[in-house]
């Protein structure tokens, strides 16, 4: 057999500088930290933070009620699985009888009586 020959080696390659400096340099970093983010959130969930997942009663700030007041927490006495709980109701009494000043009732607001959202809702829908 014969002897490998030695690699070769070459010089790196660069590109000459620019003729002028950037237009809009990169802004000078702060001593102190930014209070909000410089960067706009993500729209979408990444693959490392998965999205969320199951069912959300309507509201997060505010709280659903009904005419009377009652929410979804009280509404888990009343339904189950998704519909009327029985015994819970009296004959011919549905979910809008109780229906808010918009019209939403529980059947809409929450996931016991199989209403609710598949992402947290911050505000009536429309």
């Amino acid at each position: 057999p014969s002897p490998t020959q030695a690699p070769t080696t070459s010089s790196p390659t660069t590109s000459p500088p620019t003729a002028s400096p950037s237009v809009h340099p990169t802004a000078r970093p702060t001593s102190q930290p930014t209070k909000v983010p410089t960067t706009a959130a993500p729209t979408t969930a990444s693959p490392t933070t998965p999205a969320p997942t199951g069912c959300f009663d309507w509201y997060v700030n505010r709280v659903w009620g009904d005419r009377d007041g009652d929410g979804c927490n009280e509404y888990s006495a009343w339904c189950e699985d998704g519909t009327y709980k029985e015994g819970a109701w009296a004959p011919g009494e549905t979910f809008a009888d109780y229906a808010d000043e918009n019209g939403a009732d529980a059947e809409d607001a929450c996931c016991v009586c199989g209403g609710g959202s598949l992402e947290p809702v911050t505000a009536p829908p429309t």
